[in-house]
C-alpha cells in the first residue's frame, strides 16, 4: 500500500469533510496512542481507507458525534487516553499501518541490499512488535501473512528465470497473487474484528483485487527506478525487457489490466453492506487517483470557489486576524462572565489574532476560542501556511516538459507550474490535510481555504 486512496475534499460537503477528517486524523492519533508518537510518521492513506470501510460496514461512522473529544479536536496533540475511547475500526487501521510498514521496510532491505533501511527497521522495531502482538490477540493469521511475504520473494526469483514459458499476463498474475492474498486476509479479518463476520467473503474478494492492483501499479510507477537501481520489477520480468524504456504497447497492456482490476474493485464495493452513497464515494476516489497515476493528469476542481488571487494578501490576512481576535475575545468573555475571563481577554485576543493571521480561512469558521487554538495547533495546517514562505510560489503544471530517461511513455512534469487557464478557478487550498490530488490549489497541497 502506498497511498492510492488519497482523498480530495475540495468539493465535499461539510459532513463529508468531517467524516474524512475524523478517520484520517483519528487513525493518526490512534497510532500515536497505541504505538508511540514516532509511529505517526507511517500513516498511510490506504490504511485509512480500510478504516473508513470498516466504519461504514459496522455503522460506526453514523455516530461520529459520539466519538471521543480527542478525535473531534483539530489539535494533533489531543489523543484518546483509554482503549475504550478508540473505535475498533481505527484500531485495526492503525495496527495494519504498522504491520504493512514492517513488510515494506523488509522488502526495501531485500531489494536494495544497503544499510540505510536497517535504521528505520531498528527505530520502529518496538512499535512493529506491539502491532504484531495486537494482531495475534485479535486472531489474525500472522503466520499466513508472513508466508505471503516469503512466497512473494520466491516467485520473484522464479519469474526471472528465462526458461519460463508462461505469457506476460500469467506471470503478472502469478507475481501479484501473494500481495492480493495478504491484503485479502487483512480485509477479511478486519471486518471480523469489528463484529461484521457476514461481510468477510466480500471483503476478502475486495482485498484480493485491491492488493493485486496496487502491486501492478507500483511496478508500473517504479519501472525506471527499479531498472536503474537493479531491483526486481514485475514488468521487466514479465515482458523480458532489457532496456530502461517501457514500450508503449506494454504500458498500454498493463494500464488496461490495472483498469480492469479497478472495475472489479468498484463492483465489489457496490456489493458491500454499506450505503450506495459511500460506495460511490470510494469508487470516485479510486477513479480520480487512477486517472492521476495512469494518465499523469491532475483533475481541475471546478467546484472550488474563486478567490481574488493565488494567495491571500497581507492586508486581507491582517483584517481577518483582527476580526478573529475580537470575535474570540468576545466569545471568551461571554462564555463565563468573570473577572478572570475579562483579565485574560487581551491574551485571548493576541493568540487568536496570531492564529487568524496564519490560517485566516480556517480560524474564520471557528465557533469558540478553544476550536480556534486547536486549528492553530494542527501540524498539517501550519505546514501548509508556512510552506509558501520557504518555497517558490509555483503553480500546478500539466504533464509536459523535457523528457526524462524513462522515455516519453512515462508521465513527466516540467517542474514549472503554470497558472490556471481562463474558466478554471484555483482555490487557496482546502482542509485536505495535505493529501488533495485534484491540483486545484496554488499552495500545492490543499490546505487553508474555505472552499
Amino acid at each position: 500500500m502506498f497511498g492510492l486512496m488519497r482523498s480530495c475534499t475540495c468539493f465535499q460537503t461539510s459532513d463529508q469533510k468531517h467524516l474524512r477528517r475524523l478517520h484520517y486524523c483519528g487513525t493518526c492519533k490512534t497510532i500515536g496512542r497505541l504505538y508511540g508518537q514516532k509511529s505517526r510518521f507511517l500513516l498511510n492513506s490506504d490504511a485509512v481507507f480500510l478504516g473508513e470501510l470498516l466504519s461504514a460496514i459496522s455503522k460506526t461512522d453514523e455516530t461520529l458525534n459520539e466519538w471521543h473529544r480527542a478525535y473531534q479536536s483539530y489539535c494533533c496533540f489531543s489523543m484518546p487516553a483509554n482503549l475504550a475511547d478508540m473505535p475498533l475500526s481505527l484500531q485495526v487501521a492503525a495496527t495494519v499501518t504498522l504491520f504493512n510498514a514492517q513488510f515494506k521496510i523488509a522488502d526495501q532491505i531485500t531489494d536494495s541490499k544497503h544499510s540505510p533501511w536497517v535504521f528505520p527497521q531498528w527505530f520502529f522495531s518496538g512499535s512493529f512488535h506491539a502491532a504484531a502482538k495486537r494482531l495475534k490477540f485479535w486472531g489474525f493469521p500472522i503466520s499466513e501473512l508472513r508466508e505471503c511475504s516469503n512466497i512473494q520473494t520466491e516467485r520473484e526469483v522464479e519469474a526471472e528465470d528465462d526458461s519460463a514459458r508462461q505469457s506476460a499476463g500469467e506471470i503478472l498474475a502469478f507475481l501479484a497473487e501473494s500481495t492480493g492474498t495478504a491484503t485479502a486476509l487483512v480485509f477479511k479479518h478486519g471486518v471480523r474484528i469489528v463484529g461484521e463476520p457476514a461481510a468477510q467473503e466480500e471483503m476478502y474478494a475486495l482485498g484480493r483485487t485491491f492488493g493485486a492492483m496496487i502491486y501492478l501499479l507500483d511496478a508500473l510507477e517504479d519501472f525506471y527506478k527499479d531498472f536503474r537501481n537493479g531491483h526486481f520489477n514485475a514488468l521487466k520480468a514479465a515482458f523480458k525487457l532489457s532496456c530502461e524504456r517501457l514500450p508503449a504497447n506494454h504500458r498500454e497492456t498493463i494500464t488496461q489490466t490495472i483498469r480492469g482490476l479497478a472495475a472489479d474493485v468498484e463492483s465489489t464495493l457496490a456489493r458491500l453492506p454499506i450505503s450506495k452513497t459511500r460506495a460511490e464515494q470510494f469508487s470516485e476516489r479510486l477513479r480520480t487517483n487512477l486517472s492521476i497515476r495512469l494518465d499523469g493528469k491532475r483533475v481541475p476542481n471546478r467546484a472550488c470557489r474563486a478567490l481574488p488571487g493565488p494567495t491571500i494578501s497581507f492586508r486581507e490576512r491582517f483584517q481577518t486576524a483582527m476580526a478573529t481576535g475580537k470575535s474570540m475575545a468576545d466569545k471568551y468573555v461571554k462564555s463565563e462572565r468573570s473577572v478572570f475571563n475579562r483579565c485574560m481577554s487581551p491574551f485571548v485576543f493576541a493568540s487568536a489574532w496570531f492564529a487568524g493571521f496564519l490560517l485566516p480561512n480556517h480560524t474564520r469558521s471557528a465557533t469558540s476560542y478553544r476550536e480556534c487554538m486547536e486549528k492553530a495547533s494542527n501540524l498539517m495546517l501550519l505546514g501548509s501556511a508556512l510552506r509558501p514562505a520557504i518555497s517558490a510560489p509555483l503553480y500546478f503544471s500539466s504533464i509536459s516538459g523535457p523528457e526524462l530517461p524513462g522515455g516519453p511513455d512515462l508521465p513527466q512534469s516540467s517542474g514549472l507550474k503554470k497558472k490556471p487557464e481562463e474558466g478554471q478557478s484555483w482555490c487557496d487550498g482546502c482542509d485536505c490535510c495535505g493529501e488533495c490530488p485534484c491540483g486545484c490549489c496554488s499552495c500545492g497541497d490543499c490546505a487553508d481555504c474555505s472552499c
